[in-house]
Formats: C-alpha cells, sequence, structure tokens
C-alpha cells in the first residue's frame, strides 16, 4: 500500500479497521466465520462510535451506514495478504 503512488494523498484520513482471518479461522462452518466476523466488528465499531444511535444494533451494513451518514468518513478494511 504504501509504495502506491496515492498514498500520502490519503494518509491518516479514513478510519481503518484492520482484520485478521487468522483470528476465525478456528470455526468449520463458513457462516459461523461471517457471523464471528460481524460480531467481532459490532463489538469494536459501536464501542468506538458510541456517541452514535445506531438504527439497528444487529445489522452491520446498517451499522456502517450509519456511522457515515453521522461523520462522513468512509471505513475502509484493511486485510493481510499471507
Amino acid at each position: 500500500m504504501s509504495s502506491h503512488n496515492s498514498f500520502e494523498k490519503h494518509l491518516n484520513k479514513y478510519n481503518v479497521i484492520h482484520v485478521n482471518m487468522v483470528d476465525f479461522s478456528s470455526k468449520e462452518i463458513v457462516t459461523g466465520i461471517i457471523s464471528e466476523l460481524e460480531k467481532a466488528l459490532m463489538f469494536d465499531i459501536t464501542d468506538d462510535y458510541s456517541q452514535i444511535r445506531f438504527f439497528d444494533n444487529n445489522n452491520l451494513v446498517r451499522t456502517l451506514q450509519d456511522i457515515f451518514a453521522k461523520t462522513r468518513i468512509p471505513l475502509h478494511f484493511h486485510h493481510r495478504r499471507m
């Protein structure tokens, strides 16, 4: 990422969520992995943005939309390639 020509332009302009998928790989079923990931993200996101009133605390997509609507700052998800 840092080698990309627009790196400096975007540096420290967005909130970034780092997800380590290895933490979720002990689940045997894909739906279980997704459910655990959503719960973990919701836990962290709602804590970090506790000043925002969310429409549906069980819906990750709607929660992300609520955050953007209030802050006008998009959230970016970052994953590390192995």
